[in-house]
């Protein structure tokens, strides 16, 4: 076996050695008594062979033309055993000599580096052509699918020697846990705990109506969960013992001294973290650095929440899944952090780090059963990627909750790979889980099931033969749906009452609106109709070509145009991978599709198909397409995309590292990729903080500078219910403004019109509050910066004040504030009608 990699674990002892780096070589199919190795028979004992025995013979001489040369001695067909020493002089002759077989994998090795830099050099020039979305494809763009076409062409050759095993499908008497719980010993106990899962279904259903989640309804709903998983748990499952291992478990852990075995995997975790801690928390002030009207909401939520708000679902500003905002509301009592724009960053942050963790699992789950070092190779390789992601790093910093998205697709992704792969129970349940829990944070998240969906199709195309193994499938499957339907049953509850607000950001137009416009004979809407089926399939038809359009651009959003919306990418539209992931990205794809076509394995085919499914939610924007693409609304395929950019890298590293002796060309080897992903970090960082955010700012107000101010004048000469805010068209949240001054109640945002009388109708409102009009201390107004009219109105009722022209970011985002004398307090007992406490304590 080739050298392996410096501290990187050796295989263990029941992993079948190989030659290379992928998968570990199947072990030999069953044989009848009489066993003979095919590739050392000759001629006319294989014809021999073929007329005693066509079936075997055929089938050994498929794997062993499939097989490549180094593995293909551990395939054999039916013939006498051989002894042991025969079997290892046989495995002995069979393998080609070093010289060969170094050469071939020094050309696997090679051809590796020239896709990559061809890929790197295409992905530079097709980014660079991207200024308009063009229907004639630049030939770099060729050029890039070629590059991913040949990597999966060396790969379903067996790359030079990269043995690939094939998965063999489910056996037909498969010893996985009976189908249904057997009605024995045990049969009260499944009874009883379908009977508590159904009850508690349907008292989370009742008890958690009217968007309210009660704590009745929330103990019946965790309750009905617990409930349901104890049921399909497999057959010999003691929940009991379980859960007493787990809190000992627990004890122990928290018992047991911290001791860190110091590995490559830990320093290049511990890199991994740091660096992107750098890119998603560092300097959170200043990036972002104003709020948009989305996170005014998200802030307002999060606080309902803390003064008692148990909503299960937030129909305001378009509908919204709950869980950020009860989970800001956590934070804040935590790390005491005021419900602001900073709260908001930092969560989205802490759930983007935990992503880049659960990103290096994702790629042991996926790769590492077969071989641990390729599948912890992979993860760190996507990871360090992930880290200096311009896509992830907009998504964490932009402090809502679409950051969760990747985070649960790859946990949903990753019990669902090892369901399909070993079709046991625990994996199908754990999914289920993940799923239902994701369904409450965005709603990009409802693709998923379709994910899900395909993935179980794929499994029982691929994995099952047998009547048995597809009934053991089908259960499984069945399991995770209703356990995922179990914890999705409060929002199924919400749907139900409130279907419009729970699909009005989701709700496509893909067959036309619910309502049709009634027209008269000159062409003016007279007035609406329901849609009939003959208005869907026109809308349809017309809808059609838009949505391929969609797609298009939405598949080339990762090497070619990118997100152009200022909040969430950058208007000159730069593709979502910087060129060296990039290429990284279509070398990756090409091998996973080469596995694919080598293997028998489901995963691999979910892998690719996974990222078309779940760019849908921006390519089914039929109404919005200056929105497509979009990089929050296909946040769900992140993980995808990153995990095939992983799949290069990692392959790539370890052609060159197999083929290299010595620890300076190795330690060559490890500084060439710590390079690629420094000039990736170099990009992505400039395109964030500087290109973006440059953009960013200049579509922004300057909340935070207001917000301060508002603040300022409160704790000195002025009060809070003293300051207002006059609107106008386009312009301030009043909201933003009162969050950023650190208090997100104040109310005191005047419409335009009839100004003067709205101020003082929000005085006498806020008389016994703590937004009161204080008539000792001055009074503030927050004007737009060419309203001279407005100034002249507040100078005739507030006279003798100061006119202030506040200088800002941008001159476009310049203020003014009117400052104005105390008004005393016959005045306010003139025009409110009322005086506040302080002018009673002032009179003798």
């Amino acid at each position: 076996m080739t050298e392996q990699l410096v501290n990187l674990p050796t295989q263990s002892p029941d992993e079948t050695p190989t030659d290379g780096f992928s998968d570990a070589v199947p072990p030999p199919p069953e044989a009848s008594p009489q066993q003979a190795a095919f590739e050392d028979l000759t001629l006319g004992m294989a014809i021999s062979r073929f007329f005693r025995s066509p079936v075997s013979t055929l089938a050994a001489l498929r794997r062993v033309a499939n097989t490549p040369p180094e593995s293909a001695s551990s395939y054999v067909v039916a013939a006498a055993p051989l002894a042991p020493a025969a079997v290892a002089k046989t495995a002995q002759t069979a393998r080609p000599a070093p010289d060969a077989r170094s050469v071939r994998g020094m050309a696997f090795a090679a051809g590796l580096i020239v896709l990559f830099i061809v890929g790197v050099i295409s992905s530079v020039n097709l980014q660079s052509e991207r200024v308009r979305f063009a229907p004639d494809f630049p030939l770099s763009g060729v050029v890039l699918i070629g590059v991913g076409l040949v990597a999966a062409a060396l790969t379903v050759m067996a790359g030079f020697g990269l043995p690939l095993a094939r998965l063999a499908p489910l056996p037909r008497d498969s010893e996985e846990a009976p189908i249904t719980p057997k009605v024995e010993a045990a049969a009260g106990v499944r009874l009883a705990l379908l009977g508590v899962a159904i009850l508690g279904s349907a008292g989370a259903w009742t008890l958690n109506g009217d968007n309210t989640f009660t704590p009745l309804g929330v103990f019946s709903w965790w309750s009905s969960i617990l409930a349901w998983c104890a049921f399909f748990a497999p057959a010999g499952t003691n929940i009991g013992a379980a859960f007493g291992n787990l809190i000992q478990g627990v004890r122990e852990a928290l018992n047991r001294p911290i001791r860190l075995r110091w590995s490559w995997v830990i320093a290049a975790l511990i890199a991994i973290l740091l660096v992107g801690g750098w890119f998603r928390l560092a300097n959170l002030s200043a990036y972002l650095p104003d709020m948009t009207s989305d996170h005014v909401e998200k802030a307002l939520d999060a606080n309902k929440i803390l003064n008692g708000d148990r909503s299960v679902f937030f129909p305001n500003n378009g509908g919204r899944e709950v869980f950020q905002m009860y989970y800001l509301a956590v934070l804040h009592q935590i790390t005491g952090i005021p419900i602001s724009f900073e709260l908001l960053k930092l969560g989205s942050g802490i759930e983007a780090m935990l992503t880049l963790l659960v990103a290096v699992w994702l790629g042991r789950a996926i790769f590492g059963p077969e071989q641990r070092r390729l599948g912890l190779l992979v993860g760190v390789c996507m990871a360090a990627l992930l880290a200096v992601s311009y896509w992830h790093t907009m998504l964490s910093r932009l402090g809502l909750r679409i950051v969760l998205t990747p985070l649960i697709t790859m946990i949903v992704l990753i019990f669902l790979a090892r369901g399909l792969r070993h079709n046991r129970r625990t994996d199908f349940i754990l999914a289920g889980l993940a799923l239902g829990v994701g369904l409450y944070f965005y709603q990009a998240v409802r693709m998923v099931p379709v994910l899900v969906v395909t993935g179980l199709g794929l499994g029982l195309l691929i994995r099952v033969r047998g009547w048995k193994a597809f009934r053991q499938y089908a259960y499984n499957g069945i399991a995770l749906i209703i356990v995922s339907a179990a914890v999705f049953v409060p929002l199924a509850r919400y749907w139900s009452q409130y279907p419009a607000f729970f699909w009005e950001r989701t709700g496509g137009r893909f067959f036309g609106e619910d309502q049709v416009n009634v027209l008269d004979s000159s062409g003016a809407v007279i007035g609406q109709r329901p849609a009939t089926p003959e208005d869907r399939a026109e809308a349809f038809r017309k809808n059609l070509p838009v949505f391929g359009d969609n797609f298009l651009k939405s598949l080339l959003m990762f090497n070619y145009r990118g997100d152009t919306a200022w909040i969430t990418g950058d208007p000159s539209g730069p593709p979502q991978l910087d060129p060296y992931t990039g290429a990284l990205f279509v070398i990756g794809l090409g091998m996973l599709i080469g596995r694919g076509v080598r293997r028998r394995d489901p995963v691999d085919w979910l892998l690719l198909v996974g990222i078309p499914i779940l760019i849908l939610p921006s390519a089914l924007s039929i109404a919005f397409v200056i929105e497509v693409p979009s990089a929050t609304r296909a946040s769900g395929a992140l993980p995808f995309v990153y995990l095939a950019a992983g799949v290069g890298m990692a392959y790539l590293i370890l052609a060159v590292w197999e083929r290299l002796q010595g620890r300076l060309l190795r330690g060559i080897v490890v500084g060439v990729a710590v390079l690629v992903v420094g000039l990736a970090a170099t990009t992505n960082a400039n395109r964030y903080f500087v290109e973006a955010m440059r953009d960013y700012r200049n579509s922004t107000f300057p909340y935070r500078q207001a917000g301060e101010m508002l603040r300022g004048f409160a704790e000195s000469t002025g009060a809070p219910g003293n300051a207002f805010m006059i609107a106008w068209d386009y312009w301030w949240d009043h909201r933003a403004l009162a969050i950023e001054s650190g208090d997100p109640g104040w109310p005191n945002g005047i419409l335009r019109e009839e100004a003067i009388t709205r101020i003082i109708e929000f005085m006498r409102f806020n008389m016994g509050t703590r937004f009161e009009l204080r008539p000792d201390r001055q009074l503030m107004f927050f004007v737009y910066k060419d309203d001279d009219e407005m100034i002249r109105t507040l100078q005739t009722e507030f006279p003798n004040g100061v006119d202030l022209k506040i200088t800002s970011f941008n001159r476009d985002k310049d203020f003014r504030v009117y400052v104005a004398p105390p008004p005393g307090c016959e005045w306010m007992l003139e025009k409110v009608g009322r005086v506040s406490k302080v002018c009673e304590q002032a009179r003798p």
